[in-house]
């Protein structure tokens, strides 16, 4: 693949973390557990260890909007 579509796409998936922290605070438990975290952790197992790290970033500062049990099902 072309060097400017990989940093494209790195850059895409770095926002897309970043919109997800503010989105979760906003929607709330429910809707940030079912609709956006899969993806979110679909993410962690990224090849970049930059979106890996950022993933576990936004992990970190959502895990107070997520209910306790949701995470614990979801993170295992």
């Amino acid at each position: 693949m072309c060097n400017a579509f990989l940093y494209i796409l790195y850059e895409f998936m770095n926002n897309f973390v970043f919109v997800f922290q503010v989105l979760a605070e906003a929607c709330g438990s429910e809707i940030t557990a079912k609709l956006m975290l899969p993806t979110v952790l679909t993410m962690a197992n990224d090849n970049v260890a930059n979106v890996r790290f950022n993933v576990a970033k936004t992990l970190q500062k959502i895990g107070p909007v997520l209910e306790p049990t949701l995470v614990d099902n979801r993170t295992e």
